[in-house]
């Protein structure tokens, strides 16, 4: 049996999944929630405390231009990547 008759999504669509998607997915989740740790910036914009330190070490950046480069791709999150974000200044 393979990985599709388990539910799972074949790897080259895991490979398009990046930092940016798990973001607002953590954040849709917050919402639909309440979680009490989800803020609001003026502009309305949603965030959670500590989340721009992993944006900038997982290279989520939204532009001048409003367009966002979501980071790595899921595959590039492991632990070796989480050691190495634990020891960063």
């Amino acid at each position: 049996m393979g990985d599709r008759d388990n539910g799972l999504a074949p790897i080259s669509n895991i490979r398009k999944v990046r930092y940016g998607d798990l973001r607002q997915a953590l954040i849709e989740s917050y919402i639909s929630q309440g979680d009490k740790s989800l803020k609001s910036k003026a502009n309305g914009e949603e965030y959670v405390a500590g989340l721009t330190v992993l944006d900038e070490f997982f290279g989520y950046k939204v532009n001048d231009d409003d367009t966002v480069d979501k980071g790595v791709s899921v595959t590039q999150i492991t632990t070796d990547e989480a050691r190495r974000f634990e020891g960063a200044p």
